[in-house]
């Protein structure tokens, strides 16, 4: 069984997560890519992820949401193999 790839991320697509009346709750696949330094989008979401925490902006971490970043870091497939 193999992990499905992330999708590619640009700052256009992690837009839409800022804006809102409510609190920002980042998805799973943000906070992986922000925790995964060799993922595409790693850059452009760990700035984000940095920006909401340190910023002004009210967040949330759902429970489900931090399970799910867990159980895919932490999948044998998705960890890299040195050989």
């Amino acid at each position: 069984m193999r992990c499905a790839r992330l999708p590619v991320l640009d700052e256009r697509s992690i837009r839409p997560f800022e804006q809102g009346l409510g609190p920002v709750i980042p998805p799973v696949n943000i906070l992986v890519q922000a925790f995964r330094s060799d993922s595409s989008g790693h850059k452009i979401c760990r700035n984000w992820l940095d920006g909401v925490l340190n910023g002004d902006a009210r967040y949330g971490m759902a429970q489900q949401v931090l399970g799910g970043v867990v159980r895919i870091t932490t999948h044998p497939t998705s960890v890299p193999v040195v050989l």
